[in-house]
C-alpha cells in the first residue's frame, strides 16, 4: 500500500461470520486478510484515479460490522461489498460476482459504477499519497476545471 494508514486493529471474527451470513458468501482473500489487520483503517489523504479524467479519495474504511448496513443504505445489488467510503458521499465496492474487482460508486450515478481495479490489492496499490502543505496533488492527464471567469480576474488583478 502506498499511503499510511491509522488502524483501530482487527475485525473481530464474530463481526466477519455476521458479514459473510449476512451477504451469503464468504469475503474475498485479500479483503480478509485486510480487516483482519485494519478494520475501519483511516489512511492518509490520498488520491486514486476514476475512470480517465477524474480522481477521488478514500475517507475511510468501513468497518466490518457496518458493512451490511452500508450496503442496504446504497441499495447495491447482492454480489457487491462496500469497502471504503469516498470523498463526496461515494463508495469503493468490492463485486464478489466479477472476481473480487473494485468499483467507484458515485451516489448521484449509482446504476453506473465505474471500473477502478481488478481486485483490492491491486485498488491499495492505486492509493497514493495527496500532497499537501500548499501543494495540491496533479490532476489526472486529460482532466479539466472549471473555474469562475470572474474568480480568476480577481485572482489575477491580486
Amino acid at each position: 500500500m502506498s499511503v499510511k494508514v491509522t488502524s483501530l486493529g482487527p475485525a473481530p471474527l464474530q463481526d466477519i461470520a455476521d458479514l459473510e451470513r449476512a451477504i451469503g458468501r464468504s469475503l474475498p482473500p485479500q479483503f480478509a486478510a485486510f480487516v483482519s489487520q485494519h478494520d475501519g483503517a483511516t489512511p492518509e489523504d490520498n488520491v486514486f484515479r476514476v475512470g480517465t479524467a477524474n480522481a477521488a479519495g478514500v475517507n475511510r474504511f468501513i468497518p466490518v460490522s457496518q458493512i451490511a448496513a452500508e450496503r442496504q443504505s446504497a441499495g447495491l445489488p447482492p454480489g457487491c461489498i462496500p469497502v471504503a467510503w469516498a470523498e463526496g458521499g461515494n463508495l469503493v465496492i468490492l463485486d464478489a460476482d466479477r472476481a473480487g474487482s473494485i468499483y467507484f460508486w458515485d451516489h448521484e450515478l449509482p446504476e453506473d459504477p465505474i471500473a477502478i481495479a481488478a481486485d483490492f490489492t491491486e485498488f491499495l496499490q492505486l492509493l497514493q499519497p495527496f500532497v499537501t502543505a500548499g501543494k495540491t496533488a496533479p490532476l489526472p492527464s486529460g482532466a479539466k476545471a472549471w473555474i469562475d471567469p470572474e474568480f480568476l480576474r480577481k485572482l489575477r488583478k491580486g
